[in-house]
């Protein structure tokens, strides 16, 4: 690692990584290597009801959600998955001791996920009115612990 911030976001990849194959029952999940320009996601092998997923993370305090948002799914479609997910790590509020926030754990970290996406977890929201035009352009959030809920099998 040749940054902090590099080595702090690979620090992060593996918990998220560790989370989702213990609370999946997964153990194959594995984070990937760089693929430069044509990155295919941090995390991959994650299986949800027998669609493939991937997963994005990011470790940042002031995340810049909506260029995350798109490469998320460029990078779902450039690993030829059926879904991408953007992990965010979570951080409290300022304090007096931590002034910056402290992370909360890794379960608390915010997952975005596109409507056509999380159709595929609940097939019932392709009913939903303008989900054709706006699957990918609509975003929903929740928790890692709450997407692993979701997925499980």
């Amino acid at each position: 690692m040749s940054t902090k911030s590099k080595k702090r976001g690979s620090e992060y990849e593996a918990r998220v990584r560790n989370f989702m194959a213990g609370s999946l029952g997964q153990p194959g999940i594995e984070r990937r290597a760089l693929h430069g320009v044509n990155d295919m996601g941090d995390i991959f092998g994650i299986d949800v009801h027998g669609f493939s997923c991937i997963a994005e993370c990011k470790s940042v305090r002031r995340p810049d959600i909506d260029a995350y948002r798109a490469e998320t799914l460029s990078e779902r479609d450039a690993a030829g998955a059926d879904i991408g997910v953007l992990v965010c790590a979570g951080y409290s509020a300022p304090s007096e001791s931590f002034p910056q926030g402290k992370r909360l754990p890794t379960r608390l970290s915010t997952v975005h996920i596109t409507l056509r996406d999380l159709a595929l977890l609940v097939p019932e929201l392709t009913l939903a009115e303008g989900f054709e035009e706006y699957g990918d352009a609509i975003w929903v959030q929740m928790t890692l612990a709450e997407f692993c809920l979701l997925a499980y099998e």
